[in-house]
């Protein structure tokens, strides 16, 4: 079974969405498998 803090951190994800006006931006992930992601930078 998994522990509280891993159960919360699943069902209440942090640092996810998108970053406007970000001064970096980029794809990420595998997507012929699927698995798409983009990645933000804001510095």
């Amino acid at each position: 079974m998994y522990s509280e803090k891993v159960m919360d951190h699943f069902q209440n994800p942090r640092n996810v969405g998108e970053i406007e006006d970000a001064s970096g931006v980029g794809p990420g992930g595998m997507a012929r498998g699927g698995d798409k992601r983009g990645i933000f930078r804001d510095i």
